[in-house]
């Protein structure tokens, strides 16, 4: 939280903390969708075929965004994959 006084006003700055923790459901299948991609063409040892490659060739051209969106992607379709993991089940 966070205070800025500008002469006879006071704004109080609260983040939306739930607003970065959400993620619509054709988000989260786009990023599965791009983590299956570089699933299939991503090969660690080789320079040529770095996570760069794969989005310049194979991602770029098919859904247009950005190299950050893609990272973002890439974290979201982990972390979703994680969640999914840690959850516990009854049987």
């Amino acid at each position: 939280m966070g205070v800025f006084v500008l002469s006879d006003i006071v704004f109080i700055f609260v983040p939306n903390k739930r607003r970065y923790n959400m993620a619509h459901k054709s988000t989260i299948k786009r990023a599965e969708l791009v983590k299956q991609i570089v699933d299939q063409h991503y090969e660690p040892g080789r320079q040529d075929r770095c996570k760069l490659w794969v989005y310049r060739t194979k991602i770029l051209p098919i859904f247009g965004i950005s190299l950050r969106t893609f990272f973002n992607y890439l974290r979201l379709s982990d972390e979703s994959q994680q969640t999914g993991a840690l959850q516990l089940s009854l049987w």
